[in-house]
């Protein structure tokens, strides 16, 4: 018998009423180890796209636990080395995670929709899954009408249990698709004022200022923008390298910080946030990629030139998109032939995935690489500003599941991207949101910010003189391409990644 009042006894209660199945029955973000006195066991449990953080430690004199990786080496348990197959994966491909390979050497990751059980007396640990998705099968088509229908009812629900809460809710709102849904949604059901916070650059073409506004308008919100600026970027870098962990691989992630951090000064304690929706309804440009390749590969030829035809709605050269995937399929970018010694790509083993349909890309952004690493920066962002960020579309078990099995005719009609999501909410959302076609999200002007900081940049970067690295061409590098200038930026926060945790590399 539980006689406190903690939300946490929840989950307690569950246990002792349905053992390890209540996990089957939780809807939500969690990440949480539970002592087992009568059996001698401690349980390890996270939820299934892993909203929530869990590492764990296992030494020969004890097991530590934790939601953060610089708990090991802040305390002394471990010390700070970096993972050799992540840095690889991050200069080459600008991944910086994935859950088998985080960026701290030695840390393992409790992977999400898993429970592992550790046996204190014989020291052993055995992992089983509660959340997959691996057997979901490539969708036939369906009636439109219905699946749009039924969309609309689950994400609803999902955002509606989502606003629970005894404090003042809050919302991200990018201006696009996802964000909008949410917050006239919430509007909807929500009696009292929002607060949506935004970011916004005036001046430059990553500024979605006029479609956060449309998103609000008529509505009983607060709209607050935060402008965020090179040099504040340059100022906030090593405590957002420290807070987040991992690299960052665009500057757009300091917008979502600065965000969380306009939250905290608003005191609204918790927000709703769109993270997964672009992976389950389809809404990256990869995922038409790999809609034609299905198509081409099963001899649908005539389909699949008319379906690149009309995806000119979404992407604005889409034949000369499917080729350079393909040569992308074979070749490293000859920036890294430029920049990094070949001893060193010699080495690299790349983590090749050719999806042979749009559902098994997705799959793979929900559970290996894309989504992962936007939640983790969606957690570490908003925690580190004591905000709670909830994600209606990446925990809510009954959503995930009927998403996926969404026809690709229905996710990409007409050549338009999300498709269904944004039919299911025509009648709710402004028309310039509805309309749009594009896709960001918080983007910020990253090569003006990186003009503006190349030199001092260029200098720290020579003077840490990383094996890796071609020295001399760094020394006389003006980079031009956009491609140039992201590889440079992905070394330069190698080396500030490494100040902020003080890292020895080998």
């Amino acid at each position: 018998m539980f006689l406190h009042s903690s939300d946490t006894e929840v989950i307690l209660q569950a246990f002792a009423h349905w053992n390890t199945q209540a996990l089957n029955r939780f809807k939500g973000m969690f990440a949480f180890a539970l002592y087992d006195t009568e059996n001698a066991c401690v349980y390890f449990c996270r939820d299934g796209l892993g909203v929530k953080p869990l590492y764990y430690l296992n030494t020969p004199e004890a097991l530590y636990f934790s939601s953060e990786q610089k708990t090991f080496t802040q305390s002394g348990l471990l010390s700070v080395r970096a993972h050799p197959a992540a840095q690889q994966h991050f200069l080459l491909n600008g991944e910086p995670e994935t859950p088998q390979c985080n960026f701290f050497e030695q840390v393992t990751e409790h992977l999400p929709g898993t429970i592992s059980v550790f046996q204190l007396n014989s020291n052993t640990i055995n992992t089983s899954t509660f959340f997959n998705i691996s057997d979901i099968q490539v969708p036939v088509a369906q009636n439109y009408a219905i699946v749009t229908n039924e969309t609309r009812k689950k994400v609803e629900l999902s955002i509606v249990q989502h606003m629970r809460s005894d404090v003042a809710i809050g919302t991200c709102l990018s201006g696009g698709l996802d964000s909008s849904i949410i917050l006239n949604v919430m509007a909807k059901y929500h009696p009292k004022p929002l607060h949506c916070f935004t970011a916004r650059f005036l001046g430059s073409s990553a500024d979605e200022w006029s479609y956060a506004q449309a998103a609000s308008k008529s509505l009983n919100v607060h709209a607050i923008a935060v402008e965020p600026q090179q040099d504040e970027f340059n100022r906030d870098l090593n405590s957002m390298l420290y807070a987040l962990d991992a690299p960052i691989w665009d500057t757009s992630t300091y917008a979502q910080f600065r965000v969380m951090q306009a939250a905290q000064t608003q005191g609204i304690k918790v927000v709703l946030d769109g993270q997964g929706a672009d992976e389950l309804y389809a809404g990256y440009d990869h995922y038409f990629i790999s809609y034609w390749r299905y198509l081409l590969s099963n001899f649908k030829i005539f389909k699949a030139i008319k379906h690149l035809q009309n995806s000119h709605k979404s992407i604005p050269q889409p034949f000369i998109l499917l080729f350079k995937d393909v040569i992308k399929q074979h070749f490293l970018p000859p920036t890294a032939h430029r920049y990094l010694n070949s001893d060193y790509l010699a080495s690299y083993k790349p983590d090749i995935q050719d999806p042979v349909s749009v559902l098994a890309s997705q799959k793979h952004d929900l559970t290996q690489q894309r989504l992962f690493s936007f939640l983790r920066c969606e957690d570490r962002c908003s925690m580190w500003h004591s905000v709670e960020s909830r994600t209606p579309f990446s925990d809510d078990p009954d959503l995930i599941y009927h998403a996926l099995k969404i026809s690709d005719e229905a996710k990409f009609r007409f050549g338009i991207r999300k498709s269904v999501l944004r039919d299911a909410f025509a009648d709710l959302i402004p028309s310039a949101i509805y309309n749009r076609t594009d896709k960001k999200g918080f983007e910020t002007p990253f090569e003006t910010w990186f003009d503006l900081n190349w030199n001092s940049w260029k200098t720290e970067l020579i003077d840490r003189r990383f094996d890796c690295v071609n020295q001399q061409q760094l020394e006389r590098v003006k980079p031009q391409s956009q491609r140039e200038k992201r590889m440079l930026f992905r070394l330069f926060i190698l080396k500030r990644w490494e100040d902020a945790h003080r890292t020895t590399w080998t």
